[in-house]
């Protein structure tokens, strides 16, 4: 009876625990570098300490499919051309065509509190071109990034500031540093950046993990899971087979727990 109450028990947390994990908000912190890559790496990386420090830097995230956010653009696009109110000037009001690309698409594991193989932060360099009527032309674009966990659907994660495409230019590649707050468990996750020219609503250029493995399967879990806990040793037990529910069993053990008791 007692492996009963003890098995009873565990399910039941379990089960709660899991249903906890499910309804977690989704909540990250990011900097932008933008084009200026000088800044060194441990000034990054201390950068991205003082945001864990700054709960109320956190965005929380709505559950958005990559195409529920791009009918949300097209929606916003559609209303700024409407209403002439754009926030930034577009320089690319024009009768011809842009062909956009990207040249490359690299991702960077930064942060592993305790030391468990999966890190809580990451960046993400990309550099696109474009080529349009004129060699020197400034095209302002902006970036719509992705995660999927382990395969599963894109879900959106973060809109990047406006920048300025010249050309096949080197200089012009973004930097972007993005702390998993809350609500990712650890998995491993795909990257995906979507490109769009300012004032547009279409997808102009598109890189993936299905185009590099920069992007693919990066070991990754909220900070609140990336803790280190000094907490002696912990079991881990698998219950498995039967057919009676979490609660049933939740049951049982409370009845032997009390039979024990009157004893």
């Amino acid at each position: 009876m007692k492996t009963l109450n003890y098995v009873a028990v565990l399910v039941a947390s379990l089960t709660f625990g899991s249903m906890a994990n499910a309804a977690e908000q989704a909540t990250v912190n990011v900097i932008e570098y933008g084009v200026d890559h000088s800044q060194a790496a441990a000034e990054r990386q201390k950068s991205v300490s003082q945001l864990q420090l700054m709960p109320q830097a956190a965005t929380e995230l709505n559950t958005l499919s990559r195409e529920q956010k791009q009918a949300e653009i097209s929606a916003s696009v559609a209303t700024a051309n409407k209403s002439k109110l754009q926030a930034v000037s577009s320089l690319t009001q024009h009768s011809y065509y842009h062909e956009f690309s990207f040249f490359s698409a690299e991702a960077y594991l930064l942060s592993d509190d305790n030391y468990d193989g999966f890190y809580h932060s990451f960046s993400l360099n990309f550099d696109a071109d474009v080529y349009g009527a004129y060699a020197n032309e400034s095209v302002p674009v902006y970036a719509v990034i992705y995660i999927s966990r382990n395969g599963g659907d894109w879900t959106y994660l973060h809109t990047t500031d406006v920048f300025y495409l010249q050309g096949s230019s080197a200089f012009d590649s973004y930097e972007v540093i993005t702390s998993l707050d809350s609500g990712y468990p650890t998995d491993h996750y795909d990257i995906l950046i979507d490109l769009y020219e300012l004032g547009y609503d279409d997808i102009v250029a598109t890189i993936s993990s299905d185009d590099t493995n920069s992007l693919y399967a990066l070991p990754l879990q909220s900070y609140n899971r990336d803790q280190v806990y000094d907490s002696g040793y912990q079991e881990t037990v698998v219950v498995s087979g039967g057919s009676l529910s979490a609660l049933v069993l939740l049951g049982l053990g409370l009845v032997g727990w009390r039979r024990r008791i009157a004893a």
